[in-house]
């Protein structure tokens, strides 16, 4: 199976427009188009129904003492020698 592979040294570096072809562009006119010439519906897709504030945020509790003995998982992480 053979295949081809082309190599391109200056595939990094911009390609920048010619000033007689940037001259050439200036002179070509622009058509101006509008959704309906283009067959685009601009009607949304989707109804909004209802917009409302998420609920307001309580305080938490407050904590004792987080102090566990004997620590939880010791074993586990005990080392041995």
């Amino acid at each position: 199976m053979g295949s081809k592979f082309a190599i391109v040294l200056n595939f990094k570096e911009p390609r920048y427009a010619s000033l007689p072809n940037i001259m050439k562009a200036k002179k070509k006119p622009i058509d101006k188009l509008t959704p309906a010439d283009l067959g685009v519906d601009l009607a949304p897709l989707l109804e909004t129904i209802t917009v409302s504030e998420p609920p307001k945020r309580v305080g938490g509790g407050k904590v004792g003492s987080t102090y566990l003995w004997p620590p939880m998982g010791a074993a586990e992480h005990s080392v041995h020698f």
